[in-house]
């Protein structure tokens, strides 16, 4: 995928995952346990871009659902935007070459995100019980968010492996078949 194609996709993904995270995130809660959408988007992007634009997406992605969603300033921007770094530097490009440790890779990185914006709410005394956050909120959250991330399995799969065309084998670049 070209650059512009690659930015493209990530512009209106992230649009998508704010509409969507604005409006249905807390009209589908389950016992307390909200999606993060948008968070899994920066992750399951991160997979996809440079560490540069995954990094700025998921910054400008995090300033945006706090405006919208009324919690602090910064405090998703700053979990976004880690998690997108963390994401590309483990598993971006080739590094990962398995749909299960990508898929795994895609969860703890939800969950790590998750951990810490509720540790930084609690930090800066928006969240007082941070064992109440944790147990009734977080965790929960991070198994709703688990089922969610489900569909992007297609879109964080491993590149295939260069195909020979018919008739011709791949020449051998080692010096030891030259």
């Amino acid at each position: 995928m070209s650059r512009s194609n690659n930015l493209l996709v990530t512009i209106i993904g992230s649009l998508i995952a704010l509409i969507l995270q604005v409006t249905l995130s807390s009209n589908l809660a389950i016992a307390g346990a909200t999606m993060e959408i948008s968070l899994v988007f920066v992750a399951a992007n991160a997979f996809r871009t440079t560490r540069l634009q995954a990094t700025l997406a998921g910054f400008i992605l995090g300033l945006l659902v706090d405006l919208a969603c009324g919690t602090p300033l910064g405090v998703r921007a700053l979990a976004y935007c880690l998690v997108a770094f963390v994401v590309n530097s483990l598993g971006g490009s080739d590094n990962l070459s398995s749909l299960l440790l990508r898929y795994l890779l895609l969860i703890l990185a939800v969950l790590a995100g998750e951990l810490g914006m509720a540790v930084l709410m609690s930090i800066i005394g928006y969240d007082s019980d941070i064992l109440y956050t944790l147990v009734s909120q977080t965790l929960p959250g991070s198994l709703y968010n688990a089922v969610i991330a489900l569909p992007f399995l297609l879109w964080i799969r491993p590149p295939k492996a260069p195909k020979a065309p018919i008739g011709r084998t791949l020449k051998h670049t080692s010096p030891r078949f030259r």
